[in-house]
């Protein structure tokens, strides 16, 4: 790393009251390191010659660097003469663009260096179970509710609801009716997230509760079933969860590539001044 990238890298490393986070210092050096060997590697494969999007962005930059297309013998230079002049002038080493795509290709290629890992099935079985939430049906309140535009007529009826075993006066209508059935985002969605809160904690089998106040006005509550959320077909998962389990397994792979890398390196950082 270069005394000014290191000094850079620990400028950034000073948090908001002025105080050094040494771990987040740490943590930009090995990254920055990081990337430095992942650069170096992919100059090495030649990448930086190989590479379609990084020959077209050097023929952009070595036109607009001379500033002209045609040569100066008059005759007209070719892509592959501008390509060949931006390598020999160093381009692809000092272009931020291009460090960052050589950078990124580098990662596909470790990633990719054991091959295709597609998971068994008994892999994404297993997945789906460590990720239920992610995989599975949502689980369903059951409901009945009634609605009052007034807190003081819902404690009212309420009372009179549970010594009577009938209303006092009617509720209000409510655009989604008096038996309802919705998981607990739908709740939110419809209610607001207090009243879904609210419900939870207050709400009892077969018995009127509340008055809980929602996004409309108020109501009263009975709970009749929580049906319990229940995993996804494996079928209708499968193919998501493959993807997901490779995307680990490429991560895993590339970590240990480039640990491996490292082993070919000498890592040295500039000596800070007295």
């Amino acid at each position: 790393i270069s005394k000014e990238k290191f000094f850079e890298l620990k400028k950034k490393s000073y948090i908001s009251d002025s105080k050094f986070d040494k771990v987040l210092f740490n943590k930009l050096i090995e990254e920055e390191v990081t990337n430095e060997i992942l650069f170096k590697e992919a100059v090495n494969l030649k990448i930086n010659e190989s590479d379609t999007l990084v020959r077209s962005w050097l023929i952009r930059n070595m036109k607009f660097l001379l500033k002209r297309e045609d040569g100066s013998d008059g005759e007209k230079v070719s892509d592959e003469e501008y390509f060949r002049k931006a390598l020999s002038l160093g381009l692809d080493k000092k272009d931020k663009v291009i460090r960052r795509i050589l950078i990124n290709r580098m990662k596909d290629v470790l990633s990719y260096k054991r091959g295709i890992l597609k998971p068994t099935k008994d892999e994404i079985r297993k997945y789906q179970m460590k990720h239920l939430k992610d995989f599975s049906y949502p689980a369903i309140y059951n409901f009945e509710q009634l609605f009052y535009k007034n807190s003081k007529k819902a404690f009212y009826n309420l009372s009179f609801l549970n010594k009577k075993g009938r209303l006092h006066t009617n509720s209000s209508p409510f655009h989604l009716g008096k038996k309802i059935a919705l998981s607990k985002d739908e709740i939110n969605q419809n209610f607001g997230k207090l009243f879904y809160k609210n419900m939870k904690s207050l709400a009892q089998r077969n018995k009127w509760v509340g008055p809980i106040s929602s996004n409309f006005g108020y109501h009263l509550i009975k709970l009749n079933e929580i049906k319990s959320g229940r995993p996804h077909p494996l079928e209708r998962v499968k193919d998501k969860i493959e993807l997901l389990i490779m995307e680990e397994k490429k991560k895993t792979v590339l970590s240990e590539e480039i640990d491996r890398l490292y082993k070919n390196y000498e890592v040295v950082l500039p000596l800070e001044e007295a």
